[in-house]
């Protein structure tokens, strides 16, 4: 029994950290383009995050039908895709003024160096898909809810704080212009998750 309960919780652990890790790969586009990210912030898109995963999680036996639909997991990927590929075009239209004017520029795609509209309804569109994707396979293979969400909600904050400061770090090391690497880390992140 004690063997069955060291299995099934190592199991859920595993899902939650798992599902939990593209946190690291979407933050990490984020903190490439040099967002910093506030306490209140962190807290509100976490918590989110976590909100929407228990929602699908309580309506999940009212709509099980939904369960076939598996392009979940690939639209989230097509929207990290368009998202980089907008912010490769960004930075390949920056060089080109570069080459035919001879002025180095930067193309400035954000009012300020912390989380804005834009950056929040895509963080809110991918947990969206996200959170009901993995819904449907915890109700195929899991039970223990509260342990899952919890795991869940600490992977995330985690992941997503790594991301966010390794990010940082990456763009100030690296002579590389800020659209271009978070272009080609959103684009990595959604072809590593569609193959």
């Amino acid at each position: 029994m004690l063997l069955f309960i060291i299995w099934f919780m190592l199991q859920t652990l595993i899902f939650a950290f798992s599902i939990s890790i593209d946190a690291f790969g979407y933050s990490l586009g984020f903190g490439s383009r040099r967002v910093k990210l506030r306490v209140l912030d962190f807290l509100a898109v976490n918590i989110l995050n976590i909100l929407i995963l228990c929602l699908f999680l309580s309506i999940f036996p009212y709509v099980k039908f939904l369960s076939q639909s598996v392009f979940l997991e690939d639209i989230g990927n097509c929207l990290l895709l368009l998202f980089g590929v907008y912010y490769l075009f960004v930075a390949y239209k920056e060089l080109f003024y570069e080459l035919k004017f001879g002025i180095k520029t930067e193309i400035n795609l954000r009012s300020n160096n912390f989380l804005n509209f834009g950056d929040i309804a895509l963080l809110l569109s991918i947990f969206l898909i996200e959170n009901l994707f993995s819904t449907f396979i915890f109700y195929a293979t899991l039970s223990g809810k509260y342990i899952f969400v919890l795991a869940t909600f600490l992977f995330h904050c985690l992941f997503f704080t790594l991301g966010f400061q390794l990010g940082n770090k990456l763009i100030s090391k690296l002579p590389l212009r800020d659209s271009f690497v978070s272009g080609s880390i959103f684009i990595l992140l959604a072809l590593s998750n569609l193959v």
